[in-house]
């Protein structure tokens, strides 16, 4: 329980933090003129828009915060944890990139292997001798706490499609078989607070004050950071990330589609956790 009251005393941050409050600030904005084009282009295609701007923004904003809480207090009590040189903010900063560049791409199974192919990049690069940085060569990351990240982000997308994702959908036609068919295109996004655990040597600069963990935690026990535990202290590092939908279907409801899409996302999201141990035991291969 205390666990848990510290996850949520970190993320009260990135409202109080003015940095924080910026970023979510500037996402709001990002997303407010994002909904502004598709309640016009419902109007063109329909004559009327369904829901306004402002209620598509807030309905991801809130139901983002609510998902990110649930989410942090998931991660922090299963004992997902990553060393201070990880590198783990990269992966939020990349679904940021990714939202603008390439919004289809916007997953976290997508920023988890750009960070993936950075970390293996590093290493390569320092066994060279090519690096010198002391920062960047020392780079540790844990595998197990990376997927059971984004497999517990996934679900946390899964009940936002289902709940949310089927909101501001604007009428699409095409032509199939020489027929012109009607249906849905979908395109949502979600801020989401995540609190991360990080490992570190020293407990000035992440948090205000340590985490006093029960006897049975972590349930997770990745090798790297088992080994790091021993000799470093857990604290919170809470930040932003984004979630991100987008589909499209011509012939199913659309309800039926975000509900659909929902449930692989929470079962992939399972299965990535299920199999966390095997791989973790050596037991995959």
């Amino acid at each position: 329980m205390e666990l848990t009251i510290y996850t949520l005393k970190s993320l009260a941050q990135v409202i109080s933090d003015p940095y924080m409050a910026l970023i979510l600030f500037l996402l709001c904005v990002f997303l407010y003129r994002k909904n502004k084009k598709i309640t016009l282009m419902q109007k063109m295609m329909v004559g009327e828009r369904f829901v306004s701007p402002l209620e598509l923004t807030l309905s991801q904003l809130v139901l983002g915060i609510i998902g990110g809480i649930i989410g942090s207090v998931v991660l922090s009590n299963l004992g997902v944890m990553f060393h201070e040189n990880s590198g783990i903010e990269l992966i939020f900063l990349f679904s940021f990139f990714l939202m603008i560049i390439k919004p289809r791409w916007i997953c976290f199974s997508y920023s988890g292997a750009l960070l993936g192919l950075l970390v293996i990049a590093i290493n390569f690069f320092k066994d060279n001798g090519i690096l010198k940085s002391i920062y960047i060569s020392n780079i540790s990351l844990d595998v197990t706490s990376l997927v059971v990240l984004i497999a517990v982000l996934h679900i946390v997308e899964g009940f936002l499609i289902m709940i949310d994702g089927d909101r501001g959908a604007i009428p699409v036609f095409s032509y199939k078989d020489e027929k012109l068919v009607g249906g849905f295109a979908f395109e949502r996004y979600w801020p989401i607070p995540i609190a991360i655990m990080l490992l570190t040597s020293s407990a000035t600069g992440i948090s205000s004050g340590s985490i006093d963990t029960p006897q049975w935690w972590p349930l997770l026990k990745g090798d790297v950071n088992m080994k790091l535990m021993a000799t470093s202290i857990a604290m919170m590092l809470p930040m932003y990330g984004v979630i991100g939908y987008k589909s499209v279907t011509f012939t199913e409801s659309k309800r039926k589609k975000v509900f659909v899409s929902g449930v692989f996302n929470i079962v992939y999201g399972l299965i990535m956790v299920a199999l966390t141990p095997i791989a973790n035991f050596g037991l995959a291969g």
